[in-house]
């Protein structure tokens, strides 16, 4: 079983949603610049696996990884567009855990990041509430975890709100080259997702 199998004709035709505040898009070149002013933020990044984008450059080429990702069956990454400005203000992905394809992919990792101006609002819930929606109602995906630096609070309830309970904590865990933190790994299964939320 591989990723590709398990969602069918997600790699044929991107899986494109719209909820009530955000449609969901494939990442495009077009929004390097919304991808800059989120990362180029250091509140942004202080909780992701980036330094602070301060070329365009860079936003480009974080664009271009993941569809490129997208084109090798490795990963949905979607871009959350505002339907009232058409602003690009975050992404949202799943993957198998470890990005291999020859796996069980069972088990998806999700990751997200979200401009900071729109923190706060519920966005990120209505996306991942839309993408646990089709892995868990559209697929054979039995889990889904997420990772969160334990200062995260933020992340925190965003987690607890749709569900996700930890798993495990590691401590001290080298996240950027000489930067350390405490980082909780977090879990929800089929079962709990038909429970609480479908």
């Amino acid at each position: 079983m591989n990723f590709e199998n398990i969602f069918k004709t997600a790699f044929i035709k991107f899986p494109r949603f719209q909820t009530a505040r955000l449609k969901l898009l494939p990442l495009e070149l077009k929004y390097t610049g919304d991808i800059f002013e989120m990362f180029s933020n250091p509140e942004v990044v202080k909780f992701y696996d980036l330094p602070v984008m301060k070329e365009m450059n860079q936003a480009e080429n974080f664009l271009k990884n993941h569809i490129q990702n997208y084109k090798n069956k490795k990963e949905i990454r979607w871009g959350l567009i505002l339907r009232q400005t058409q602003m690009l203000v975050g992404t949202c992905g799943i993957a198998p855990e470890g990005f291999e394809l020859t796996k069980d992919c069972t088990n998806i990792g999700l990751g997200f990041d979200l401009n900071r101006e729109y923190w706060r609002k519920g966005l990120m819930k209505e996306a991942i509430t839309r993408i646990m929606a089709f892995c868990f109602k559209h697929s054979r995906i039995e889990k889904m975890h997420l990772e969160n630096l334990r200062e995260n609070i933020n992340c925190i309830r965003l987690a607890e709100s749709l569900f996700f309970k930890i798993l495990k904590t590691r401590e001290n865990v080298e996240i950027m080259p000489k930067i350390y933190a405490d980082v909780d790994y977090y879990e929800i299964s089929r079962s709990t997702y038909v429970k609480h939320m479908s």
